[in-house]
């Protein structure tokens, strides 16, 4: 490249190499490849010459190929293959917790029954190279998912797809909604600090709680004001100010949970009249699903009917979802709950940070009114596409 710029170095994961081929298959341009990933025109050669064992690791690496950049195996490769082997096992069949040291424990176990010997330490290294070979990585166990049950959750499905085509609803006309708790003041319990700190000296955590309630049609098109709940009719940061000029239906029940009348109240004065002022301006007729779990506050009791409010052209109504279900497929529970709480968060951080003096002082002034606005904000943040 004389007279030219020189190439910045770029070194490929197994997973860029894998989608080069790919590429190449549907009739890639070379040139449109070296420009798109930095590369030369041998690394294209020498991708292709490996094909074979590129594509044979993929295929093989279930839990996803990582950073791993080359093919090159580890010292016992027979020891790697059965401890990755039975990994894969226990986590298909039964998806078993498993710790560094399991897997450190289950490699020198391995190593001995295959070698005969007990000079194998499985050391720290060893396991961060085997991880990064296979593409390992490290979650947290969250929710309640494998409690599910799974039995309930098809016949559910079919049953739901047939009323949507027997009724002729669309996405604008299924909504969802589902509650949580937020501790509104509260603050991040890590930090980075620089290499002269030796701890990080924390402060008192706030527990100050509140609940809120997004709800949303399938479509995202219609996202009603979040319901929040607080413990207090009329919070001291509301004086003087109309709580219905809030960005949020706010409403209060003395443990500020949701109950049986306060979603009742909700349903009947916000959900029905909003998703009615929404249909007409689609042209859509009035008619309506409200998707909710089996929460005992949100239930019909009594054959009481009045979550059924009936229109012209049908019902706009309450549908639940079968008992311990909905850690699976409870539309807010993937992940629109989080991020709503993410969101609200850097803004609750971002606020607190954006002041001057103390910390403390920050988080003493800021205020359940501070929180209604950063609340409506975080829920405006979330797109149609989520």
């Amino acid at each position: 490249m004389s007279g030219g710029k020189k190439r910045k170095h770029v070194t490929l994961t197994l997973k860029d190499k894998g989608e080069i081929l790919s590429k190449i298959d549907s009739d890639a341009k070379v040139n449109q490849l070296i420009e798109e990933y930095g590369i030369g025109r041998s690394t294209i050669y020498d991708i292709t010459k490996n094909r074979q064992k590129i594509e044979d690791f993929l295929k093989t690496a279930l839990t996803g190929p990582g950073k791993r950049q080359t093919l090159r195996e580890g010292e016992n490769v027979e020891v790697e293959e059965a401890v990755y082997t039975w990994f894969l096992q226990e986590r298909n069949r039964r998806n078993a917790p498993l710790s560094a040291a399991i897997l450190q424990e289950k490699a020198r176990y391995f190593y001995q029954k295959i070698t005969g010997k007990s000079d194998f330490r499985a050391s720290e290294g060893w396991f961060c190279r085997f991880k990064e070979r296979h593409g390992i990585r490290l979650k947290k166990i969250s929710g309640e998912k494998l409690s599910a049950d799974e039995a309930a959750i098809e016949p559910f499905k079919n049953m739901f797809s047939e009323m949507v085509a027997t009724e002729g609803l669309t996405p604008d006309q299924i909504y969802n909604a589902d509650e949580s708790g937020l501790i509104w003041k509260g603050l991040p319990d890590q930090t980075y600090v620089h290499h002269n700190e030796r701890d990080a000296p924390g402060r008192k955590l706030s527990k100050e709680r509140i609940t809120f309630m997004p709800c949303s049609n399938a479509s995202g098109t219609h996202k009603l004001d979040v319901l929040v709940i607080g413990k207090s009719e009329n919070p001291r940061a509301f004086a003087k100010m109309d709580k219905n000029r809030l960005p949020v239906i706010y409403k209060h029940q003395k443990k500020a949970w949701v109950t049986r009348e306060v979603f009742l109240d909700w349903y009947l004065k916000n959900f029905v009249p909003s998703v009615k002022t929404f249909l007409r301006s689609r042209n859509l007729p009035l008619v309506a699903r409200l998707i909710l779990d089996n929460c005992p506050a949100h239930h019909v009791m009594n054959n009481d009917k009045s979550f059924q409010v009936k229109t012209r052209d049908g019902f706009i109504d309450v549908m639940f979802l079968p008992p311990n279900t909905t850690s699976v497929f409870q539309p807010m529970d993937q992940h629109v709950i989080k991020a709503v709480k993410t969101h609200y968060k850097k803004r609750l951080l971002f606020e607190i940070l954006s002041k001057p003096g103390s910390i403390e002082s920050s988080v003493k002034e800021y205020n359940i009114k501070n929180a209604m606005y950063n609340l409506a904000y975080a829920w405006n943040q979330i797109q149609s596409i989520t």
